[in-house]
């Protein structure tokens, strides 16, 4: 199976040097184990000098975003979308009570930051940009992240590593990590092994590895969450190294993934899958390739794509059929989701993610195109 974010080898022999000083000139930058533990040290801080606050937030998203601001004593209260960007509505922002806003570039596609942020000083909330999938992404010429007060990042998404989180912040948040331990053994093997496999698996039948990648992914169940914790960790030295290294290679990476993106885009049937809309001022890095399929119900495509070899699914892998529901049949977030959001419930039986990546072979790159021509038609 073409993994969703399929790695590959990384040809660098750079240090990175002052890299993160460069994207991020403006605020301090920390380096963690994963997006979710960064996201847990901005809601910690927010806890510790609010209490619970009132944190609006997109539905359409893999919930690991949400679940820390529930885990850390906050409210989400959920935001409709724009069913063409798939990100927030930002004609809506004034119809919701909140008190803080998760900005959420999904898929590395950049939300209408002069909009958001010219709301946002004049409620006086402070704005946290989810970047998971966003790293290199711009709005305005300007890279995501240095918008917000805070923003979070994978670098396991975005650089390929096997670990890694980076925590963005125009305040200083050191202490909230001088205590933090670093990431346990078992889960660094565990990591190194899923991007090993990742990195072997593809869509050929004979072939072995697909096996082993099959057997980890099938380990993922259909409950709710993949992690529920409020924990954060930080890298081992070694760690650190490899993506400062992983860093040098990021706009080579961008240019690359964005390459082998626009090839599946103008090759699949635009009649039967609307991909997602880019800002008229903004720049996706092409995390994720996602469509708005028109007559298709999209947990069936999924379906289908992945017993042809191709790793899809709507919102997240954390569901091993590849198919979030709907945040209502979420147990801890379902409470949450009071009001019906007309452009998030007609959006999500439609939307799927199919494979995007700097590392896709050209075999592997008609294979996706070809088949989501073959099953939507």
């Amino acid at each position: 199976m073409i993994p969703l974010n399929k790695p590959g080898r990384i040809n660098s022999s750079s240090r990175g040097g002052n890299l993160l000083e460069y994207y991020f000139p403006q605020n301090n930058t920390y380096l963690l184990s994963t997006a979710s533990d960064a996201l847990n040290v901005i809601y910690k801080r927010l806890f510790k000098e609010k209490g619970s606050i009132r944190v609006g937030v997109s539905p359409l998203v893999c919930f690991q975003a949400i679940y820390p601001i529930v885990c850390n004593g906050h409210v989400p209260v959920f935001m409709d979308i724009n069913p063409d960007t798939f990100n927030l509505d930002v004609n809506k922002l004034n119809d919701y009570d909140i008190q803080a806003l998760e900005v959420i570039h999904l898929g590395g596609n950049p939300n209408e930051m002069d909009t958001i942020i010219k709301f946002a000083n004049t409620r006086g909330i402070p704005v946290i940009e989810d970047c998971a999938q966003a790293l290199g992404a711009k709005y305005d010429e300007r890279y995501l992240g240095n918008y917000g007060d805070f923003a979070a990042f994978s670098l396991i998404k975005n650089l390929h590593a096997p670990s890694g989180g980076l925590l963005v912040s125009v305040s200083d948040l050191s202490s909230y990590l001088n205590e933090a331990p670093e990431m346990g053994s078992l889960l660094r093997i565990y990591r190194k092994t899923k991007i090993y496999l990742e990195g072997m698996a593809n869509h050929h039948p004979l072939n072995i590895w697909n096996l082993f990648y099959w057997g980890l992914m099938t380990l993922k169940g259909d409950a709710a969450g993949y992690s529920l914790s409020k924990d954060v960790y930080q890298l081992k030295a070694g760690d650190v190294e490899d993506i400062k290294r992983r860093f040098a290679a990021l706009e080579s990476l961008l240019h690359r993934r964005s390459e082998n993106a626009i090839r599946i885009i103008q090759d699949v049937d635009y009649r039967r899958a609307k991909v997602q809309v880019v800002p008229e001022r903004g720049v996706s890095n092409w995390n994720r390739i996602m469509f708005k399929l028109v007559d298709k119900d999209a947990e069936e495509v999924i379906g289908r794509l992945r017993r042809e070899g191709i790793a899809a699914n709507n919102l997240t892998q954390n569901y091993k059929h590849g198919f979030q529901p709907h945040v209502s049949k979420d147990r801890l977030l379902a409470r949450f989701y009071q009001v019906r959001l007309e452009a998030y419930e007609n959006l999500l039986p439609h939307i799927i993610s199919v494979p995007s990546s700097p590392f896709l072979k050209e075999d592997e790159i008609r294979h996706i195109s070809r088949q989501m021509n073959s099953i939507l038609s």
